[in-house]
């Protein structure tokens, strides 16, 4: 199921239900996901920057809670361009969402 969601310039909480995809639109600045409501054991997902602006993943950011944080290989921010996406796979044993993509 994909599905749109419209958010807001600078940090947000992205509410993905239980779509595999979600296209985001609304911003009109570069913007930020610190994380992702819905993470359950082994579930997928993929993040499209519907927008003219970056997209910037937040690694582990506190402003979410644990179980919704995101976690990248490296420990730092990663941006999708405008027009750009991420993939990511939700770990139940460290309860965050790995970027793979």
């Amino acid at each position: 199921m994909e599905i749109t969601r419209t958010l807001a310039n600078g940090a947000n909480e992205l509410k993905a239900g239980e779509a595999s995809m979600v296209t985001v639109s609304g911003p009109s600045a570069a913007y930020s996901i610190t994380g992702i409501v819905g993470g359950r054991e082994a579930r997928r997902l993929v993040i499209f920057n519907n927008t003219a602006y970056p997209l910037t993943l937040n690694h582990d950011d506190a402003a979410s809670a644990a179980s919704r944080r995101i976690r990248t290989s490296d420990g730092a921010n990663k941006t999708a361009p405008a027009g750009g996406y991420a993939l990511l796979a939700y770990n139940w044993g460290i309860q965050r969402w790995l970027l793979i993509v």
